[in-house]
């Protein structure tokens, strides 16, 4: 990455840059660039505004003007993304003919009204919700283009299991119950039972009542990343369904598995029993288990091709953590706890560790001996209490590159640090964790590592930044928001678009 241009926010456990912003003055540059070609035009002043437009970002006070659309031709609009409030003509959907992407989830003005006219957007291909919506209605199904559906900033509790029935449907983010038991013959069954879900994400669902559409889960082969909650006794009182759906979405098929497959587990003390029921061989790329735990589960050590985990837990023994130093092959690791029993990593633990974060809210960390962790490159303590070094030599750590400390650390304790990294011979940056927005917090629960978004354009940052809006008043051009792009890669926003 080219840091003159573009700085990364922070990388995701795999070492990868997805989320990223550009420095102010390229900003500026890349808005006036984009003006000159034509490819954005800009609502401000007492400029004569455009008859045509193909892709529109309104903020704030530049979606409350109506008589600012009077002379718009709104129906050839292909994407359309809007922040804060807006004018009822702004939401009048029925007048987008062409749109493909359609991002709400920060509109302040959106209503259940509103989503009727959505299932109407036939072409539509992306879709991000927030707001007051509450419901969801069935006529989703209409959207047989709909790629993703995003409806984590809404207030949806349950979801019409129709949503399944959309063929193009990738990915599904959000936290819901579904409202019926799925029969046998039913037109969900007969679709998902000849294959044709190309569901990929399904993230995240709660297994209350949600029992008889657990078992049609084996029906989506293309699954790769699951989220699971599992929040009350009701919902683990039956854990038939749920064991098998987890047994046969982590089984190993023994072929070459390279490719990514992810999931995170949040479970109660009821759900215990059901970690411990889960038997190997199995396959996960990465994993995340969000619960009280007291020994570490044993099909996480039979794990084939583990390289991503994530523990939350009030306390984490000091059983668990040695159970971990046996994860030969383990290149991620983060640990959410309030503390940490006593714990020492030994010479050669940890041997392919190259990222470690500890989110801890009392500052017990382990000792580290000389010859453990012998490639991490990057260490994050994020403990607002972290008292200086607090006995952590990162002199043994031969090839650390970057440690990240909490952003509310003493300014005391961040030259602590940053004079112990003076004198590594790497010389390791030493930063403050970005802040990370709330609702896309939710995304690294099945992504495992935290991708903090306030104030960062993600993945493809500027190709996103100019697809997105592109009309918008000049104030606005220069804040940088997140949106339903934010989860697709470059040749499928390239897709939607065109």
């Amino acid at each position: 990455m080219d840091r003159n241009i573009i700085e990364p926010i922070n990388l995701s456990n795999n070492d990868n840059v997805k989320t990223c912003q550009t420095y102010g003055m390229m900003r500026e540059f890349i808005l006036h660039m984009s003006i000159s070609q034509n490819f954005v035009t800009l609502f401000c002043n007492d400029k004569i505004e455009p008859k045509y437009v193909r892709r529109l970002s309104l903020h704030d006070s530049s979606a409350t003007d109506a008589d600012s659309f009077n002379n718009v031709d709104l129906s050839l609009v292909r994407s359309l993304a809007i922040f804060g409030k807006a004018s009822q003509t702004v939401l009048d959907l029925s007048k987008y003919h062409l749109l493909r992407v359609l991002d709400l989830e920060k509109c302040e003005e959106l209503k259940d009204d509103h989503v009727k006219d959505i299932c109407n957007l036939l072409l539509l291909k992306y879709l991000s919700l927030g707001g007051g919506v509450t419901t969801i209605p069935r006529d989703i199904v209409k959207l047989k283009h709909l790629v993703s559906l995003d409806v984590r900033r809404t207030k949806v509790q349950i979801l019409h299991v129709e949503v399944f029935q959309l063929p193009s449907l990738i990915h599904l983010f959000g936290k819901f119950k579904l409202t019926d038991i799925v029969k046998p013959k039913s037109e969900v069954h007969e679709f998902l039972s000849k294959g044709k879900s190309n569901l990929e994400t399904l993230a995240g669902f709660v297994t209350d009542r949600s029992g008889g559409f657990l078992h049609l889960m084996g029906y989506m082969n293309k699954l790769s990343k699951v989220k699971i909650l599992c929040e009350s006794p009701a919902g683990c009182a039956d854990q038939t369904d749920l064991k098998e759906a987890i047994q046969q979405f982590i089984e190993d098929e023994k072929q070459a598995n390279v490719g990514s497959r992810s999931l995170s587990l949040h479970f109660g003390k009821c759900c215990e029993g059901l970690l411990n029921s889960l038997k190997g061989p199995c396959y996960l790329s990465s994993l995340k288990l969000h619960g009280d735990l007291v020994a570490l589960p044993q099909f996480v050590v039979s794990l084939r091709g583990l390289r991503e985990l994530c523990l939350s837990s009030t306390r984490l023994t000091a059983g668990v953590l040695e159970a971990l130093s046996n994860l030969s092959y383990l290149q991620y690791l983060k640990l959410v706890a309030h503390d940490l029993e006593k714990f020492v990593v030994r010479d050669q633990a940890f041997c392919r560790l190259l990222r470690l974060s500890l989110e801890l809210q009392c500052p017990t960390f382990p000792t580290i001996e000389e010859g453990a962790l012998p490639f991490l490159v990057t260490l994050q303590l994020l403990c607002k209490d972290l008292h200086g070094l607090s006995d952590l030599k990162i002199e043994y750590l031969k090839h650390l590159k970057e440690v990240t400390l909490d952003p509310r650390v003493t300014p005391t304790t961040r030259g602590t640090w940053e004079k112990a990294a003076r004198k590594h011979p790497n010389r390791p940056k030493v930063l403050l964790l970005k802040s990370v927005d709330a609702a896309q917090s939710e995304l690294a629960d099945y992504t495992i590592a935290s991708e903090p978004a306030e104030s960062a354009i993600q993945e493809t940052s500027i190709p996103a930044l100019l697809n997105q809006g592109l009309v918008a008043s000049s104030s606005a051009m220069r804040k940088q928001s997140t949106s339903v792009l934010s989860n697709m890669g470059p040749s499928e926003v390239s897709s939607a678009l065109t």
